[in-house]
């Protein structure tokens, strides 16, 4: 079975149209794609795991009930994420007043409740249609997010990152393309 990921091209055009997108959606994308997040991670995310005091956490926090193999982890943003998540929480303060740390970081525009997975979906194939002209799945963006950060770290901190309890389970996550192959080749055969 081949994985969906991004090519380069796309990851850029992809990241080209985000200012373009509603906030919320944005935010969404960039949590997926620079962040690394499971779809049910984002859904169970709340003001408390990224918002404190008026600030911006610089990493956010997953509890253990809220991840797939029930690991607490904390994920570092980059700080295109957190400067989008400063605008959105902005917005959301303006037009709701400030919201309790236990609340939801995302609602649904149509029932006001949280979002759920298929609603993560719905934003994710909408974004990509528009902006690399096919629809990509919330996974195939974790699947970028590590092919992209195994190119300036090693694969035990993509681990961590991901909360996979094994090594192993990160290995199916890697994704070199032919640039990365010669790009290794001709940096350890230079001489």
């Amino acid at each position: 079975m081949r994985v969906q990921l991004l090519t380069d091209q796309e990851y850029a055009a992809l990241l080209a149209h985000l200012p373009k997108s509603e906030n919320r959606d944005e935010l969404i994308v960039r949590l997926l794609l620079q962040c690394g997040l499971r779809a049910g991670e984002v859904c169970t995310l709340t003001i408390d795991n990224v918002w404190r005091d008026g600030h911006v956490h610089p990493a956010l926090y997953l509890p253990r009930g809220t991840t797939k193999n029930h690991m607490a982890r904390y994920v570092d943003m980059p700080q295109p994420v957190r400067t989008c998540l400063a605008n959105y929480m902005e917005d959301k303060i303006r037009d709701f007043g400030m919201p309790h740390q236990a609340h939801h970081l995302f609602q649904s525009h149509r029932s006001g409740g949280p979002l759920g997975i298929r609603d993560i979906h719905n934003i994710v194939k909408a974004t990509t249609v528009t902006a690399i002209f096919r629809a990509v799945n919330p996974h195939a963006l974790r699947h970028t997010y590590a092919t992209i950060l195994l190119r300036y770290t090693n694969i035990r901190v993509v681990q961590m990152l991901l909360g996979h309890a094994n090594v192993s389970t990160t290995q199916i996550y890697t994704h070199p393309n032919s640039s990365d192959c010669k790009d290794a080749t001709d940096r350890a055969f230079a001489k």
